[in-house]
């Protein structure tokens, strides 16, 4: 439930289609005990371009990428039936410069 009060993760949920004033609401018709605190606005991130990357390296990066960007940038990252993957980071980073490396040294490691 902390999620309801995360900003980043209050616009996770909108775009899955939930409210969050509406599943607080539900939970308390279930009469789940719902902790009455100040909500949020929710943090609509901005997002620059998709890097496109090779599915089978996904997972790898989606563990790499993070640590290596500055603090507190946000990193998201998808893919599709067809077996595209891609990744994405705050608007502004320069996010092929860190998967190229990361891949580099993925694959020199192997």
């Amino acid at each position: 439930m902390s999620i309801l009060w995360e900003s980043i993760t209050t616009y996770v949920l909108q775009r899955l289609g939930a409210i969050r004033d509406e599943v607080i609401a539900h939970l308390s018709a279930l009469v789940v005990w719902i902790r009455s605190l100040k909500l949020t606005s929710p943090v609509v991130p901005a997002f620059g371009e998709r890097v496109f990357v090779p599915m089978d390296k996904l997972d790898y990066l989606a563990r790499t990428i993070p640590d290596l960007l500055p603090e507190g940038t946000p990193f998201g990252l998808n893919h599709d039936r067809s077996g595209r993957a891609w990744l994405v980071a705050g608007e502004g980073i320069d996010l092929p410069s860190y998967v190229g490396p990361a891949l580099d040294r993925e694959s020199g490691s192997n």
